[in-house]
């Protein structure tokens, strides 16, 4: 019996370290906390903000995001990252990456056409589909109530570094 309980104790211990672990792997300051610390937007541009949350279909998959054709950085779920571009029409995308065993093919993203304005703040949400046999991520633009408020928890990382 003494066996048992120590073998429980033990497994109760070994969850926590995990849970803390992962918690700390994750660390980094969140959106909720840089949000009033971020630099200003340069004058005549605007900002795009990127983010996936932890509610995803598919949360191993890092999508490559592409702004005008250009591969900008990869994100996972529980992340954001920004980028400030020249006021103007942009399209936003996701490259498709090679076949993975794991997840079978890329399906195709529609990209979206974004006008961004001077110092606009366009809050882009990216999610992750497991449609049969392949994974589909999908770009969609939220109003800044929204983008706010879903990425208030998440991490920021920097675009073009592995997460």
């Amino acid at each position: 019996m003494a066996n048992v309980v120590s073998r429980g104790v033990a497994a109760i211990g070994l969850s926590i370290a995990l849970c803390l672990a992962l918690a700390c792997a994750s660390g980094g300051p969140t959106y909720s906390e840089l949000e009033g610390t971020l630099p200003g937007i340069p004058s005549g541009s605007g900002r795009i903000l990127f983010y996936m949350t932890d509610a995803v279909e598919v949360p191993t998959f890092r999508p490559d995001l592409t702004v005008d054709g250009v591969i900008e950085g990869e994100i996972r779920a529980g992340t954001f990252f920004y980028l400030d571009r020249p006021a103007g029409v942009h399209q936003l995308g996701v490259h498709a990456k090679p076949v993975d065993a794991a997840f079978g093919g890329q399906g195709a993203t529609q990209p979206i056409v974004l006008e961004l304005a001077p110092g606009q703040r366009a809050y882009i949400r990216v999610d992750v589909d497991a449609p049969a046999g392949m994974v589909m991520p999908v770009l969609t633009p939220e109003t800044a109530e929204n983008g706010q408020r879903d990425m208030a928890r998440l991490v920021q990382i920097q675009p073009g570094q592995d997460p």
